[in-house]
């Protein structure tokens, strides 16, 4: 049966864990998946469970953030990012106009090339592992029983995206890779579409898509032994 839930982002910025909601409950939900379903296997995405840690009340009220700063937040993030864009766009128009900077955006090295491409890729991959086997909050999870739920969103159009984005960007990363070697573009700006591309696919088949805007269904997995007994 399936059940109505709200998910909220912890008070610190964690890319692993996220706050469900449900019957009154709160647990702490790990948005982690396994690698090959994320990224190879998305469309299944929503047959795979997540554990879940059950919080009292203490720890809810210590994790989640406030009304009050959800929203000073959220009104802070849009006005960072539109500062954020505006000043980068405007320092980039005067310095290519007051530097001819398109001479150094070419490499003629293939060991530079490769050596700024194999940076990139550990780089990335390097931190999606990080997130993926760091344990922010040990206490919670090796001290309370898990269970195991099933997500879907109730937003189509938010559940398509999640299916069709890592797809979507893994070519995206694959046709920068070759264009990089085939030089039909400034080589520096090919390594920035590239390092945009390559993270977005590493963090798109996992945490992006667990937003707190859209409303999920969770279905509670039930232990192996009571299937058997039914």
């Amino acid at each position: 049966m399936l059940k109505k839930a709200k998910i909220e982002q912890l008070s610190k910025i964690n890319l692993r864990y996220r706050i469900l909601q449900m019957d009154g409950e709160s647990y702490l939900l790990d948005a982690d998946r396994p690698f090959l379903i994320s990224y190879f296997f998305p469309w299944i995405l929503s047959f795979i469970p997540h554990l879940a840690y059950p919080l009292t009340k203490e720890e809810v009220q210590s994790l989640a953030p406030s009304d009050l700063s959800k929203v000073l937040n959220k009104k802070d993030t849009q006005k960072k990012g539109l500062a954020s864009a505006f000043g980068m766009g405007t320092t980039a128009v005067l310095l290519s106009k007051a530097f001819p900077i398109e001479k150094y955006l070419y490499f003629s090295s293939h060991v530079l090339n490769l050596g700024i491409l194999l940076l990139v890729y550990s780089l990335v991959i390097g931190i999606r592992i990080w997130i993926s086997i760091r344990k922010p909050m040990p206490n919670i999870v090796n001290s309370n029983h898990p269970i195991k739920v099933y997500l879907v969103t109730n937003d189509r159009k938010h559940r398509l995206l999640s299916m069709m984005a890592p797809t979507i960007f893994a070519g995206l990363v694959v046709f920068s890779s070759c264009a990089i070697f085939s030089n039909i573009a400034p080589n520096f700006i090919l390594h920035i579409v590239l390092l945009i591309f390559l993270s977005i696919f590493m963090f798109s088949g996992n945490v992006l898509f667990f937003s707190p805007v859209v409303d999920y269904k969770v279905k509670i997995k039930s232990p192996r032994k009571d299937l058997f007994k039914s």
